[in-house]
């Protein structure tokens, strides 16, 4: 089984500039406060409370990257 160290890390590598690891204890895996990147904070929170495995980590960052989408379709219909 994946610890949660272990998510946390496999997302920080590819995470723009490593920034996750501000957002988490790199010893326990522990959310902890951060500075300035509220996506950083949500991804370590999603993956530390709900993901066991990596195959649940994707999907639940998939249908966070679904809803950003869906916003982000919401503000392009007032450029039109």
């Amino acid at each position: 089984m994946t610890s949660k160290l272990e998510l946390l890390k496999a997302a920080n590598r590819h995470y723009p500039d490593g920034h996750l690891e501000e957002y988490f204890d790199e010893k326990t895996g522990k959310p902890k406060d951060g500075n300035g990147d509220s996506l950083a904070q949500f991804i370590v929170v999603e993956l530390h409370e709900a993901a066991d495995t990596p195959g649940e980590g994707c999907r639940l960052l998939e249908r966070a990257q679904d809803d950003l989408g869906e916003a982000i379709r919401g503000l392009q219909e007032l450029m039109d």
